[in-house]
């Protein structure tokens, strides 16, 4: 369970890192996630929200060719 949520928190530290990079507001990547213009979102509570590593560093990948 530890190990759990040390994944999480460091994978949430690198989506709050993402955001304040690239300047993107909160609602205008929600507006993409529904539009499948962003990685979908793991949902591991009604409180926690989480994207997976990879799939946020394929979609940077993606934006840049």
């Amino acid at each position: 369970m530890i190990r759990l949520i040390q994944l999480i928190h460091i994978k949430y530290k690198i989506f709050i890192l993402f955001i304040k990079k690239t300047g993107i507001a909160r609602s205008t990547l929600w507006l993409w996630v529904n539009e499948k213009k962003f990685p979908k979102p793991i949902k591991l509570s009604p409180r926690i929200t989480v994207w997976e590593e990879n799939k946020i560093q394929e979609w940077q990948k993606a934006q840049l060719l």
